[in-house]
């Protein structure tokens, strides 16, 4: 199995918890490296999307420059959790406002480590 698709599996690990909708592996000048999203989400998040697209020139200079652990932003019906990978990488995870967060936190987490491991290999 290649690098990249480990990447994916890990990413795809979290969008199948329910009320997860994607997740995004951005690079630091905030281009997407790996997007995994549930086939039925793509209407629902469209939105949330281009937010994102927006914001993320603002969240990770922040998350750098603070040394933050990660950022949460409430959107009316979606949380966005941008967690730091790495200096240069950035995952992001929109969920429902029913996730329960600890769990959604701690499943983050674990995959931000699975990808870093497998980044710095």
């Amino acid at each position: 199995m290649t690098k990249i698709q480990d990447i994916v599996d890990y990413m795809e690990k979290i969008v199948t918890e329910e009320d997860v909708y994607l997740a995004v592996l951005y690079r630091i000048d905030g281009v997407p490296a790996l997007v995994k999203m549930k086939s039925d989400a793509k209407d629902l998040v469209k939105g949330v999307i281009l937010w994102m697209e927006r914001e993320i020139k603002y969240v990770l200079p922040l998350i750098s420059r603070e040394n933050l652990e990660g950022i949460v932003h409430e959107l009316s019906s979606y949380q966005v959790i941008f967690y730091p990978v790495s200096e240069l990488m950035v995952l992001a995870v929109v969920a429902g406002e029913e996730v329960h967060r600890q769990k959604l936190m701690i499943d983050i987490a674990s995959t931000k480590e699975s990808i870093k491991s497998h980044l710095m290999r």
